[in-house]
């Protein structure tokens, strides 16, 4: 199912719908032409939808775990130092430390949220699961949100 396009030509709510909907599989790739030029791909499976974390994604997720002091900058460097600098040793690292992180799911919704605010945008949808096009890593143990709750709380927040 090939989907390609801008905001202009349909809202980005319209397609978190329509991809729910019809029950696909995939990464939604969004990219912000304005300002900062932003990227995420986002992932959508018959779970809901979560972020398709990269070494960036991983983090900025680092820092917002140690800003609300649920990782320990020593945790950091021991992650760093242990394991790979790519999304799957960012992945292992935090599942070593052997206790659930409740940040993390906070930091997901919210940066699902954050898609809503962004503006000149454009996306692409590759169907699929990850893996060869589908590049990055997920939480799958607590990172899938409901797609229409995504949609309903977002449009509470724009303005």
């Amino acid at each position: 199912m090939p989907l390609k396009g801008d905001v202009k030509s349909i809202e980005l709510s319209s397609i978190f719908q329509m991809l729910a909907f019809n029950q696909k599989e995939g990464a939604l790739m969004i990219k912000e032409l304005d300002g900062k030029r932003r990227d995420r791909s986002i992932y959508f499976n018959k779970s809901g939808v979560t972020v398709v974390f990269d070494c960036r994604e991983f983090r900025r997720l680092m820092d917002y775990l140690i800003h609300r002091e649920e990782l320990l900058t020593s945790e950091l460097k021991e992650i760093q130092t242990s394991f790979a600098d790519n999304a799957r040793g960012y992945l292992e690292g935090v599942r070593s430390l052997g206790r659930e992180i409740e940040g993390i799911g906070k930091f997901i919704e919210e940066d699902l949220y954050d898609l809503f605010f962004w503006n000149k945008i454009t996306f692409e949808f590759i169907e699929g699961t990850l893996g060869n096009e589908i590049r990055g890593e997920i939480f799958p143990e607590h990172s899938f949100f409901p797609i229409d709750s995504i949609v309903m709380e977002a449009a509470v927040r724009v303005p």
